[in-house]
């Protein structure tokens, strides 16, 4: 289960014994007209910086502190205290950031490694089945897929123990582009000097501040000032090493988009503002984009007032996630669905960039509905490597569009983020067996798809209903013969839902067939087909 403050840009800040509720906003503009000598600073500066990051990172790694490098910081390169000081929040930020990685990247093999032991075992039972069968050519098929699957779980048990062992490794520039000076025809580079140049680039061009709230412009020395309008002054203050070359300070002029001025100014103009409110420390990060003619930006982080959230007393929007589509399904308050408002988004592909301007895209779209009619979202709370291990081994075509798009974290992170500069409610709700549920209780009577189905329990668990067993549920727990007490506390049905999930597991039937009438019947006699085959083989092998 994942915390909703984990998600969530909210923070409370106290002043003066005062709380005051904000949420982070980052603002992004690209600096259009400025003098050579700033771009000279930028480009001198961006690359010391980053060579600064790297030495720090190289001795955090070796054991040593932030607190005992700052003073060395200091004095090996003659920089000021707040520059050394956000050069070390760096170095931390990225040995952190990798240590993320390498723990997810561990988790995500284990977890993959055992999803696909489960694979093959039912693979094993199929190629069984085959032999008896005397269907010889699936069986030679299925042999060979078993060995593709035990060949690539060998390799990512290989992979496993070597991150295990491994110290852990971070490369500045990319791994990917350090690997193509070995093949620089194929990667359309002319001559080694060429990747050179951009392998230098790659590993520069960046630098930051850390934002203070006590400090004028906000900032200790990347200090940003409102001129008029939407004109901002950005001051500057050079490092010491510098400031015999570009003076002790610089100053440049930008603008930011209309949409995006209020934020900046709440936090720079504190005119009307308590105490405890303008008090928003301001951290500026200045960098370069190769994609965009090598031009540069400015990035600010700071706070704004919370957005109120908006209660449930219009009901919610229910979404599930599909292997192929995301649906959605508003449930009213008294927990019936609205037909009119159901909606299905596909999956988006391509390009990272691609994919996550199209996911933010669908967010905007489910946020408007919701907005409209000043509704909640409720999505399911759901660990998604989990999901993920598991789609890779289900032989859905789809899995690697899916998988390579992180499209499940990117959905969650921009459907939080966005909810909250809307005040739009959002429930991370228990994700047990919502599918099964659905697609025994809704599917047939409502008309609707698997999906759908599953977006409408999720939104009536939001609301606060229970589901309770319907008759074919009921039947095919009694099919054992043994008699199953149904508890008139509908909060307790989960466990018996399991059972009922655990039965349409055994009997493998297809989605489609919960449209026929007596569901259970067709489970049952499913079940009872496969269990005679399995004991027809256990005679013929005994």
């Amino acid at each position: 289960m994942i915390k909703f403050s984990d998600l969530t840009r909210k923070s409370t800040s106290k002043s003066g014994g005062v709380e005051t509720r904000r949420f982070l906003v980052g603002i992004e503009t690209k600096i259009k007209s400025v003098e050579p000598q700033i771009l000279d600073f930028f480009e001198e500066w961006g690359a010391l910086y980053q060579k600064i990051v790297r030495w720090c990172t190289k001795r955090l790694l070796q054991g040593r502190c932030k607190n005992e490098l700052l003073p060395s910081v200091q004095f090996t390169f003659n920089i000021d205290w707040a520059w050394a000081d956000s050069i070390l929040t760096d170095a931390c930020a990225t040995i952190k950031s990798a240590e993320e990685i390498r723990k997810l990247n561990i988790e995500n093999i284990e977890l993959d490694i055992k999803s696909g032991i489960e694979k093959v075992e039912n693979m094993i039972d199929e190629y069984n089945q085959f032999i008896l069968n005397d269907e010889h050519y699936k069986a030679k098929r299925q042999a060979f897929q078993i060995n593709n699957k035990l060949a690539r779980l060998e390799r990512r048990t290989e992979r496993l123990v070597q991150l295990k062992n491994s110290k852990l490794s971070i490369t500045f520039g990319t791994k990917e582009l350090a690997t193509k000076q070995h093949f620089l025809s194929e990667n359309n580079f002319s001559n080694h000097s060429e990747w050179l140049k951009k392998w230098r680039l790659a590993r520069s061009g960046n630098f930051s501040s850390v934002g203070n709230a006590n400090s004028t412009g906000k900032n200790r020395v990347m200090k940003t000032f409102h001129k008029q309008d939407n004109i901002f002054i950005l001051k500057i203050i050079v490092p010491k090493c510098l400031t015999k070359k570009y003076s002790q300070e610089l100053s440049l002029e930008f603008s930011v988009a209309s949409r995006r001025l209020p934020d900046l100014l709440y936090a720079v103009d504190p005119k009307n503002l308590r105490a405890s409110e303008s008090k928003q420390p301001i951290t500026v990060r200045c960098f370069i984009r190769e994609h965009k003619k090598n031009a540069w930006y400015l990035h600010f982080s700071t706070y704004v007032p919370e957005v109120p959230s908006l209660n449930q007393n219009n009901g919610t929007l229910g979404i599930d996630l599909n292997a192929n589509t995301i649906d959605i399904a508003y449930v009213s308050q008294d927990g019936n669905i609205k037909k009119s408002l159901v909606k299905s988004f596909p999956i988006p592909v391509g390009t990272t960039g691609q994919v996550n301007a199209l996911m933010r895209d669908i967010v905007n779209d489910i946020v408007s509905v919701a907005s409209d009619i000043g509704c909640s979202i409720s999505i399911e709370n759901l660990d998604f490597k989990d999901k993920k291990a598991t789609l890779r081994h289900s032989g859905s075509r789809n899995y690697n569009r899916m998988l390579s798009g992180f499209v499940y974290s990117k959905f969650r992170e921009f459907l939080v983020v966005c909810c909250e500069k809307k005040g739009i409610r959002v429930n991370l709700v228990n994700p047990a067996l919502t599918s099964t549920i659905g697609l025994f209780k809704y599917t047939k009577s409502y008309g609707l798809s698997s999906g759908f189905a599953a977006a409408l329990v999720i939104g009536r668990r939001a609301l606060g209903f229970n589901e309770a067993l319907n008759t074919d549920s009921k039947t095919l727990l009694t099919c054992s013969g043994k008699k199953e007490i149904i508890p008139r506390d509908k909060s307790k049905n989960l466990k018996l839902w399991n059972k009922v999930h655990r039965k349409m597991k055994e009997s493998k039937i297809g989605r489609t067939r919960f449209y026929e009438p007596s569901i259970s019947t067709i489970i049952i006699a499913e079940i009872n087909s496969l269990q005679k085959s399995k004991k027809r083989r256990k005679a013929i092998y005994n």
